[in-house]
């Protein structure tokens, strides 16, 4: 998903072609609920936080992940 985001760069997109910037942001977001979903046997809390942001359409207030540095 991040090499999408990169590529087709979508909040860019969706200001010169905004049905094809819905589309793109669309996927993402499907690709989102799946990757939630496999995580779920793994992190389930984090998997149910997931889900839930999808579907209140809000991102999170801390990161799911911390990066270690």
């Amino acid at each position: 998903l991040d090499l999408i985001i990169q590529t087709e760069v979508p909040f860019k997109v969706i200001k010169t072609d905004p049905e094809k910037g819905r589309k793109i942001i669309t996927d993402l977001v499907v690709g989102l609920g799946r990757i939630a979903v496999m995580l779920a046997p793994v992190i389930p809390d984090t998997s149910s936080k997931i889900k839930k942001l999808i579907q209140e359409n809000k991102k999170p207030e801390t990161p799911l992940f911390l990066r270690k540095d």
